[in-house]
Formats: structure tokens, C-alpha cells, sequence
């Protein structure tokens, strides 16, 4: 049996679809992703190119971090982009497969999982732990941070949330940014002169979202 793209997204909660997209944006984007896959892929006037799929994926992330408050509108816009985003790696998997002759190798610097029954290795679920030595140091301009931790094993992204007001009270605590790597995420658009509370989380786990990591008060520039 050759190995195909897996391209049904239904069994993945909204957290690790989003993981899974951005683990696929960056795949693709990667100089060896780049080099396996060229484009055109087919005609660019019937299938997705990179930039229109990179830009949807990109859209995504902050809807996905917005319906987490329960707003019926921006749930309504994530599930929206989410079956457009799907449609889209649906159009371009074949011609990934192609491209690669169905070699797995190939296949695996996609960042799509391979179909049930497509030789691959299958790893554990397993619980993701807190980030540990998570650090925020000013950013270039004003309201900017910049904030890293060490990597967590099992993870496909990290979150970031900051919270300028009551750092006691869950509703406080706002998306700041997503990032599929744990070093050098930007936060932008903060209020200088403020101190805000920041925490890290490890997502996109075979069990879900890990435990915070919480940064004492930093003051915004």
C-alpha cells in the first residue's frame, strides 16, 4: 500500500487541529519542504499555492484564540476557517503525494500524518508538563515583549497569555500570541509603562493543552 496524507480532520479537538496546521505551514515552509515540493502544485487556478494556504492557516490562529472566550461570532468564524482550511489540504495533499512518488520520507517533511495502515511510527500519549525557565525580555519598540522557555517533549506549539489587570481572575487573561517553536515569541500591542501578569502553555499534546507556567509581574516598556 502506498503511503498517502492522512486529510480527515474531524477527530482533532480545535486545539490540535490548529497545532496540526501550523506543524504542516511550517513543514512546507521549511527549506527541505521547499525543496521536496515546488510549486506549481497543479494548476494553480484549480488547487491552493503556499501563499494562499500560509495566509488562511495564518487568519486561523486568531480565531482559534479568540472563540476560547465562548463568543457565538467568533466561534461561528473559527469553524468557518477551519473547513476552509481543511478544504485546502484536501485540494493539495494529491499533489503532495505526487510530488513526493509516494516515498515516506518525502512524505514526513509535509507535517500531515500519514493515513491508518501507512508505515510510520507511532509514539505515546502522553501528559505535557508546564514549560520550565520561562523568561520575557522587552521587545524592539515600545509594548513589545519578547518571551522563551526550554521545550517540552510532545510538544507541537506553545501559547502565550498576558493579563494587565487582576492576575487572580481567569477572565483577565487574553491570547497574546501562538508559536510552533518556545524560543523568541513576540507580543505586541501592550501598554507601556503596565506590568503584566504572562504565562506559557505547551499545546497540541496526544492529551491536550499542558499545565501554565506563570511569569511574575513584568513591567511593559
Amino acid at each position: 500500500m502506498k503511503p498517502q496524507l492522512k486529510t480527515k480532520f474531524s477527530h482533532l479537538n480545535q486545539g490540535r487541529f490548529s497545532g496540526q496546521v501550523i506543524v504542516i505551514r511550517n513543514a512546507l515552509s521549511s527549506p527541505e519542504g521547499m525543496a521536496n515540493f515546488p510549486e506549481p502544485w497543479g494548476d494553480p487556478a484549480k488547487f491552493p499555492q503556499r501563499a494562499e494556504l500560509f495566509a488562511a492557516i495564518d487568519a486561523h490562529l486568531p480565531l482559534y484564540a479568540g472563540a476560547e472566550d465562548g463568543s457565538r461570532s467568533m466561534i461561528a468564524a473559527r469553524n468557518a476557517s477551519r473547513e476552509r482550511i481543511t478544504a485546502m489540504l484536501q485540494k493539495v495533499a494529491p499533489c503532495l503525494e505526487t510530488a513526493a512518488g509516494y516515498d515516506r520520507g518525502k512524505l514526513g517533511t509535509t507535517g500531515f500524518e500519514l493515513r491508518k495502515g501507512s508505515p510510520t511510527k507511532t509514539m505515546p500519549a502522553m501528559l505535557l508538563t508546564g514549560p520550565q525557565n520561562v523568561r520575557a525580555i522587552q521587545g524592539n519598540a515600545s509594548g513589545k515583549i519578547r518571551v522563551s522557555s526550554k521545550s517540552v517533549s510532545g510538544a507541537r506549539a506553545y501559547e502565550v497569555q498576558v493579563n494587565g489587570g487582576d492576575r487572580t481572575k481567569e477572565a483577565d487573561f487574553r491570547h497574546g500570541a501562538s508559536s510552533s517553536g518556545c524560543t523568541n515569541i513576540q507580543i505586541a500591542g501592550l501598554t507601556p509603562l503596565k506590568n503584566y501578569a504572562i504565562r506559557m502553555r505547551a499545546l497540541f499534546g496526544k492529551r491536550g493543552p499542558g499545565a501554565w507556567s506563570e511569569l511574575p509581574l513584568f513591567p511593559v516598556l
